[in-house]
């Protein structure tokens, strides 16, 4: 796992992601089959206010099978914000 941090943002690559405030939980279970590409948390001065947030962490998730075949067509995205 990589921690990638500047002012304002922090992306994460690979890993398990973190679990939010927002309700969503930890995006990816160890034994589920998923991996994370990428986690982003974007704070407050990335977000400007929207959606009427503090911060909001988008999740970048596929199966391993895809991952290995390289298949990105099928990555999906996810969203927790606290608001």
């Amino acid at each position: 796992m990589w921690n990638i941090s500047t002012p304002g943002a922090s992306l994460v690559l690979g890993g398990y992601g973190s679990s939010n405030t927002g309700g969503l939980g930890v995006p990816v279970e160890a034994d589920d089959g998923e991996v994370l590409l990428a986690e982003f948390y974007l704070h407050d001065v990335m977000v400007d206010g929207e959606p009427q947030t503090e911060f909001v962490t988008l999740y970048y998730v596929t199966t391993r099978d895809t991952l290995a075949a390289r298949d990105f067509d099928r990555v999906g995205m996810s969203m927790d914000f606290l608001g």
